[in-house]
């Protein structure tokens, strides 16, 4: 041991110190006292045996070695490329394949201390790992570079609710025996769930761990608040909608339909329609939950009533009193409105009715110019004069080279050509009617608004071949 200490074997000197002496705090020591580059070759080599007898100040050793604390000489250069020089945790893990606990102490321990770590990434996958898995175990996914052709088929279609049933079942027998276990659980939840959303913040357009491995984690461990809010985050929202379904969670449900329904804010207004879809097909009796439903449907008009009443029709434990008020307020609706809209027809038919008139009147009978001035100078009328047939008279000088059109007039009617341009152009665009009616509430209402203002009417077809 003495020759191998002076020969600077120090691979040597530590194998008879720990498998031969048994002597683990002077290893520590020895350690400690090495350069940094072959004190982490020496704990790559032996730190397995180190952390099965001296875990704490195992970790502690390389937490010195990972974050270089307390030796700030060494930190020339930017910090970026310090931390490129020192070793990386992640190159450790392997020694705590028998202590997950005093890994996830490490790991926890390092990211408070290093913020931006070029091994962000793989230091919260793994930590993930930790906090979401049910039994404490050496992170075996995250550590697996080919997890995805593996694992990522358990999140496909219809596997990912059956995964999530199956979990379920296994979550409520989880810590039954042992209510130590079940406290460490719900801590490392609490844990996982906490890293999962500093670590995607609003403000991050991608989340600093992979999200794959993240939806596997919490679909294969049953999860159900990671669920949630990774589906969230990644816009899956029939996806949340479907875990509260599969939890028989109403209130939560419809909670949640009110946060991710709000087109205002970027949600969704279908999932409205798929809860009353749920309700219709459940077979019981949800009288409460119906009539909330439709307190916000009524409010925001999300789903046509037709298609309310259609759908509630097919739960046999519903009756008419859930919905009779709805209904009623719906049928007074609706009839203003439709009165609303005989008053209007009533109003434009006599428009129209007076223009036909007229338009017979200038066609048939003669017309008496009687205006003694010019609608222009207001200068008495002399001649050579023009009169226009909207009783409008003008000094020729006065109308200059616009012969052909009123000037009193001529904006008006141009902007009248030019809305009907714009209507005819509308006629060819059929991206915008689309995107109109798929961001309409009433699709029906923007079709009637096309053939009222004569643009559907408009369109053409091309002639068949051959003709």
């Amino acid at each position: 041991m003495f020759v191998a200490k002076k020969a600077g074997r120090h691979e040597l000197y530590l194998k008879i110190l720990l498998e031969d002496l048994g002597r683990y705090d002077e290893a520590l020591q020895y350690i400690s006292g090495l350069e940094a580059n072959q004190a982490g070759l020496t704990v790559k080599e032996y730190g397995k045996i180190l952390v099965e007898h001296r875990p704490a100040e195992t970790v502690e050793i390389l937490l010195r070695l990972c974050t270089d604390v307390g030796d700030p000489t060494s930190r020339r250069g930017s910090n970026s490329m310090h931390l490129l020089m020192i070793p990386s945790p992640m190159d450790f893990v392997n020694i705590f394949v028998h202590s997950p606990q005093y890994l996830m102490g490490f790991l926890e321990n390092y990211i408070k201390t290093v913020t931006d770590s070029p091994a962000q990434t793989e230091i919260h996958n793994t930590l993930l790992e930790l906090y979401i898995s049910n039994d404490l175990s050496f992170p075996s996914i995250s550590q697996e570079n080919e997890y995805e052709n593996h694992y990522i088929k358990e999140i496909k279609g219809k596997e990912t609710a059956n995964v999530y049933r199956s979990g379920i079942k296994e979550k409520t027998g989880l810590g039954k025996e042992d209510p130590k276990v079940a406290k460490n659980i719900v801590d490392r939840r609490r844990k996982g769930l906490a890293l999962l959303k500093s670590a995607w913040t609003s403000e991050m357009e991608d989340p600093l761990y992979d999200v794959d491995l993240a939806l596997i984690l919490c679909n294969t461990n049953a999860f159900k608040d990671g669920l949630l809010f990774l589906y969230e985050k990644l816009k899956l929202y029939k996806e949340v909608i479907s875990c509260y379904k599969q939890a028989h969670d109403h209130q939560g449900l419809i909670a949640c339909c009110k946060k991710l329904g709000d087109s205002s804010q970027g949600g969704d207004p279908s999932l409205w329609g798929d809860l009353l879809k749920y309700f219709g097909d459940l077979g019981e009796d949800c009288s409460k939950e119906v009539k909330e439903v439709l307190t916000y449907i009524e409010k925001e008009d999300v789903v046509p009533p037709i298609v309310v009443l259609q759908t509630l029709s097919k739960n046999p434990c519903l009756t008419l009193s859930v919905v009779k008020d709805y209904i009623a307020r719906k049928l007074e609706q609706e009839s203003k409105l439709i009165e609303d809209d005989r008053k209007s027809i009533d109003k434009y038919q006599a428009e129209t009715e007076l223009m036909k008139r007229e338009i017979q009147d200038l066609k048939t009978n003669a017309k008496v110019f009687q205006l003694s001035k010019c609608s222009a100078c207001t200068f008495t009328l002399d001649l050579p004069a023009v009169h226009f047939l909207c009783m409008h008279s003008f000094h020729l000088r006065c109308l200059g080279d616009n012969e052909k059109e009123c000037p009193e007039c001529a904006p008006e009617y141009r902007s009248v050509m030019e809305a009907k341009q714009k209507l005819e152009q509308n006629a060819r665009d059929h991206d915008l009617f689309f995107r109109q009616l798929r961001g309409s509430k009433d699709g029906f209402s923007v079709i009637a608004d096309y053939f009222s203002k004569g643009i559907v009417s408009k369109t053409t077809l091309p002639p068949e071949n051959g003709r």
